[in-house]
């Protein structure tokens, strides 16, 4: 997935957060690393697997989520 779809589509998923957007200089493993500072709906984990979710962990202020961007994909119709 292109990193500017994958980010915009993190700011739909949750806008009324400021959450760190730190992308790997990787091209074969592209990683982004976000900050959530609450925790996280049902519903929402489940987008973010579609948006490629490969590691959530508990941080101190809410939740530090990992994402690959070539497992992420959406059905567009």
């Amino acid at each position: 997935m292109n990193p500017e779809v994958h980010k915009q589509e993190l700011q739909e998923l949750f806008p009324d957060e400021n959450f760190t957007y730190m992308q790997s200089k990787s091209m074969n493993n592209p990683e982004v690393k976000i900050n959530i500072k609450r925790e996280l709906s049902r519903l929402e984990i489940g987008h973010c697997f579609s948006l490629g979710l490969t590691g959530i962990k508990r941080s101190g202020e809410g939740v530090n989520i990992t994402f690959n961007l070539k497992k992420a994909s959406l059905n567009f119709q």
